[in-house]
């Protein structure tokens, strides 16, 4: 997974946004893009949950103070340090970033729907109509941009093997419901690939979501990959990262294999009642 960073607000107005990355949040910040603001999300390919973000606006003359931004790798591992009270020691950065990818996969399994190669049709000039729905953040970067949804034309007529060829976007609306595109001809046929939730899903959320599942994930892993096959000493000691424990119940709280799947299942819990909750509101139609 790459780092995905959401822009700050701009207020100012600005056309253009500066990225600047550092490897540590004190550290000095190098300029690696430079693209338009109207983009509302960055994915750095070169970042990882160690990469540290600030942005400046510019106008093409001026350039505005810097504003610090976390990634959604941090925005995460700052819920599963705070709300679920795991340190470092315990489900380490690294594993969180491994996880993620993964994770992702699985909310979009249990809350979106995938729509592929839907076409969409022209309002006016390079301006088409984007299907009414909620619009689900894919790239989980905190907002929904075009870096989101994936268009392609085709040309007619149109065949089960007619090439799929990009096209570019110049603006978009997710609220109101437009695209601007070009690179289009009027023997094209434009298409839309996506991912819909029932109802507008907060980032905060989808962050929640992604940090229970984890850590589910993460300790059911552990659980399942700890217990010994040999049961001629019930109480030898099993190896599970820092710490060792016994090879079934322990009177040390939080150092079982129990324990284990107990917080396990405690954060599945805490996902399945978030997704449940989230199933259960209302639903937008066209």
């Amino acid at each position: 997974m790459t780092a995905i960073i959401l822009l700050p607000e701009n207020n100012g107005g600005y056309e253009f946004a500066k990225i600047y990355r550092s490897d540590s949040s004190d550290g000095e910040y190098t300029l690696i893009d430079t693209i338009d603001s109207d983009q509302l999300e960055y994915e750095d390919s070169d970042g990882d949950y160690a990469s540290y973000y600030q942005i400046a606006w510019y106008d093409g003359t001026t350039e505005s103070n810097k504003i610090p931004v976390q990634s959604t790798i941090q925005k995460v591992i700052d819920i599963i340090r705070i709300e679920c009270k795991l340190t470092s020691a315990v489900l380490s950065d690294q594993e969180i970033y491994f996880l993620i990818d993964d994770v992702r996969r699985l909310i979009q399994i249990d809350i979106c729907t995938y729509h592929y190669g839907r076409q969409i049709y022209k309002i006016k000039d390079d301006y088409y109509e984007l299907p009414g729905a909620f619009y689900f953040d894919h790239n989980v970067g905190g907002v929904v941009s075009k870096l989101d949804v994936e268009f392609f034309k085709q040309a007619t007529p149109l065949y089960a093997f007619t090439t799929k060829e990009s096209v570019i976007i110049e603006a978009i609306d997710f609220d109101d419901f437009w695209v601007k595109v070009s690179g289009v001809e009027n023997t094209d046929i434009l298409k839309i690939n996506y991912y819909t939730v029932n109802y507008k899903l907060d980032s905060k959320v989808l962050n929640q979501l992604i940090a229970y599942k984890i850590s589910a994930i993460y300790f059911e892993n552990l659980a399942a990959n700890s217990i010994s096959i040999t049961i001629t000493n019930p109480y030898s000691k099993v190896k599970i990262g820092p710490i060792s424990v016994e090879n079934g119940t322990s009177t040390s709280i939080g150092t079982s294999i129990n324990a284990i799947n107990d917080f396990a299942n405690k954060m599945n819990a805490k996902y399945d009642k978030l997704v449940s909750k989230f199933k259960t509101r209302f639903r937008r139609v066209n």
